[in-house]
């Protein structure tokens, strides 16, 4: 099992470095898809690359990572076809991919399959689907490129973090981590929502709050 845990933690490093990667290959071709295809490659080699693992949960995975696989192949489908959907539906999709949050969560707990490799999984999920919206919206001209910070900030976390090679200790969701994603998730489905004037204070807003949150994390996971 140790082999196998370590195997996780190896991908979700790389898989930082290859999602800032696609992301300056979408600053250079000014197409969507090479964040679309990143993330699918990515993810593709960490769900193959760890079929032992997956196979020690029921279910062959367990429900709970059967319905984050959904929410991801949902949100894929959403950036390799968004050239054809309205903004109402972008919404609608990005909505339907966060409220399916929840799900995996309550199911992990209630049919207790929660699991280290699972765990990541819906951790890098929610920020791939936060790194392929900022860039939606700057794709689709509704702000400039500042909005991909929050965005980044996960990958650039785990980069600074793998650099500074802090003390083993455990990433935790705290109460407020939680709530500032949500107001992060809030303000990104409002830019296909409502007018510029509204979601922008919100985005700014959001964004203050994401570099505050990450920076409360840094210190707190390299504290001695």
């Amino acid at each position: 099992m140790v082999e196998n845990t370590a195997k996780v933690d190896r991908w979700y490093q790389g898989h930082a470095v290859f999602m800032l990667v696609s992301t300056v290959a979408y600053l250079l071709t000014n197409n969507i898809w090479a964040i679309a295809i990143g993330g699918s490659t990515s993810f593709l080699f960490f769900i193959l690359s760890n079929i032992k693992l997956w196979r020690q949960i029921a279910w062959y995975g367990g429900a709970p990572n059967w319905v984050t696989g959904l929410r991801l192949l949902l949100f894929l489908g959403l950036l390799f076809g968004h050239g054809q959907l309205t903004f109402l539906q972008i919404a609608l999709i990005a909505t339907l991919v966060i409220s399916a949050d929840g799900i995996d969560g309550y199911l992990a707990r209630r049919l207790k399959q929660a699991s280290y490799i699972g765990s990541y999984f819906d951790r890098e999920t929610d920020a791939f689907f936060v790194l392929a919206m900022t860039l939606l919206i700057v794709d689709k001209g509704l702000a400039g490129y500042w909005v991909l910070i929050p965005g980044l900030m996960r990958y650039l976390y785990v980069v600074v973090l793998f650099y500074f090679k802090p003390p083993e200790k455990k990433e935790n969701k705290s109460f407020l981590g939680k709530t500032i994603a949500v107001i992060l998730m809030i303000s990104l489905i409002a830019c296909f929502l409502v007018r510029k004037d509204i979601y922008l204070p919100m985005l700014m807003i959001s964004t203050l709050l994401i570099l505050y949150s990450f920076g409360l994390s840094f210190i707190g996971m390299t504290k001695k």
